[in-house]
């Protein structure tokens, strides 16, 4: 006599008979996605020892003050009382862009 789970008997469903959604667990994969390139990024930094004192804050077009007569505030000394000269900066006529080049 065969029992039930043998050849005739019906298949139990292991899992609990629910529906199956693939999607279910794309989160978890990106969420290890994330740490993993965390991890990545950590660990090339303190492998090249990357210096991350000298990280700038970037000038917003709000910060920028629009001079007059910049002749006159160059002789006169008005602009350079308080800063300190950090390199040149240089504008693209055909974008407008511009760069600022380190000494």
């Amino acid at each position: 006599m065969l029992r039930s789970r043998g050849l005739g008997g019906r298949k139990k469903d292991r899992f609990g008979g629910g529906e199956v959604s693939p999607m279910e667990n794309l989160a978890n994969l990106v969420d290890v996605m994330l740490v993993f390139a965390c991890g990545l990024m950590i660990a090339v930094i303190l492998h090249w020892n990357v210096d991350l004192s000298k990280v700038m804050d970037v000038v917003t077009e709000e910060d920028l003050v629009e001079v007059e007569d910049l002749e006159k505030a160059i002789q006169d000394g008005s602009l350079m009382e308080d800063l300190d000269s950090k390199g040149f900066v240089y504008q693209d006529p055909e974008t407008g862009k511009m760069y600022i080049i380190s000494k």
